[in-house]
């Protein structure tokens, strides 16, 4: 896929602010965790994310919460090449 500018800077816009964790070492980049709030559920949709996959793909949190994984709407929802913790997704490998 090709990246969706976009689409990439509304997921960034969105859920930037609100990552959690990840898990990313410069070669590879395996989870990008948000708290699942509303808004968050919301930009997923936007993004072409539907209800099912999000149920499914959800995991709890220590309090109780849920969090959900962004890769998967980043990455092939979006078409972003690279997440970056001080940048996001991105529609360019970050050097």
């Amino acid at each position: 896929m090709k990246p969706n500018k976009e689409k990439i800077d509304f997921l960034n816009a969105n859920t930037h602010h609100l990552v959690t964790d990840y898990e990313a070492d410069g070669e590879t980049c395996g989870e990008v965790m948000v708290r699942l709030t509303p808004s968050v559920e919301d930009t997923l949709k936007a993004v072409g994310i539907d209800e099912t996959w999000i149920a499914l793909n959800r995991v709890e949190l220590n309090d109780g919460g849920h969090g959900i994984d962004l890769t998967y709407a980043g990455f092939r929802k979006c078409g972003a090449v690279w997440w970056h913790p001080d940048h996001g997704f991105m529609t360019h490998r970050y050097e």
